[in-house]
């Protein structure tokens, strides 16, 4: 088994969020503003607009800011040292299954970056966002998880 390969299968089977702390440095922890860049979404009452919102991203998920601590059903992360690639099948609202496809890359301790791709219903949905630090103190802004959508 090469490694990737074992990297694979440890991310398959332990909690993703501590194989990613193994290898991906750490996004400095506090509040982020995430600018989503580009949405597609094919629905007409679902106009893409841009838009930005705040998070806070505490200790424990700054070192993997995106990736939940575990895959809901089927799925495979790749990690290298400033990026992750990963993908899995989740539950939807309506009941159906829904194929979420998401790339990261840490641009910095203060930055980050990436996309998302999901399909459910015969729907396809992309996004690409920025994510950047606004500082230590969260305020009112309670830690929050990654998004099962692929935001963050």
């Amino acid at each position: 088994m090469t490694p990737s390969r074992s990297l694979l299968a440890l991310a398959l089977t332990a909690s993703t969020a501590s194989v990613a702390a193994a290898d991906l440095p750490p996004v400095e922890p506090g509040l982020w503003e995430i600018q989503a860049l580009t949405t597609f979404d094919p629905r007409p009452a679902q106009a893409p607009r841009p838009h930005s919102y705040r998070i806070c991203i505490d200790g424990n998920r700054a070192r993997a800011p995106m990736i939940p601590a575990r895959l809901p059903g089927a799925g495979e992360v790749l990690i290298g040292r400033q990026a992750l690639s990963g993908h899995y099948v989740q539950t939807g609202v309506d009941g159906r299954p829904q194929q979420v496809e998401f790339r990261y890359r840490r641009l910095g301790p203060t930055r980050f970056e990436g996309s998302y791709d999901r399909a459910a219903g015969g729907v396809a949905l992309h996004g690409e966002y920025e994510a950047r630090r606004l500082g230590a103190d969260c305020g009112a802004t309670a830690p929050t998880p990654p998004q099962p959508t692929g935001l963050p």
